[in-house]
């Protein structure tokens, strides 16, 4: 174990999620590379961090235990903020039969250049 789960440990429960919030802003490329290796789900009282991928990807697909629930009142009806919805599937269907899967690979770098220009004009933080 390294020093971020080290210190992680040693803080008080109650301070320990505003520590992590801390390391995700401004530390976050060697914070999430220490907990994919040593810790890849972090459980705390106010949220639980998946690091790698495929827990990221099962947690995605168990919307029965992970809901969206909690996101319904500040997205309203958009079809990502419902659990097994007929609205849910059809829009997903849809937006899958528009995308070119060959063109996938530009699209995530092309989110990834637009999230990362977001973030750098709104200085490291987005709602």
């Amino acid at each position: 174990m390294s020093g971020y789960l080290e210190r992680f440990e040693q803080t008080p429960v109650a301070e320990r999620w505003a520590l992590v919030r801390r390391w995700m802003f401004e530390e976050p490329l060697p914070f999430f590379a220490e907990l994919r290796a040593y810790r890849p789900v972090l459980v705390m009282p106010e949220v639980v961090l998946a690091t790698r991928y495929a827990d990221c990807a099962e947690i995605l697909r168990r919307f029965d235990t992970f809901s969206v629930r909690l996101y319904r009142p500040k997205q309203g009806d958009y079809w990502m903020a419902q659990d097994d919805t007929a609205i849910h599937w059809r829009e997903k269907s849809i937006m899958r039969a528009i995308l070119d899967r060959e063109d996938i690979p530009a699209i995530r770098a092309y989110v990834a250049d637009k999230a990362g220009a977001i973030l750098r004009v709104a200085g490291g933080e987005i709602d």
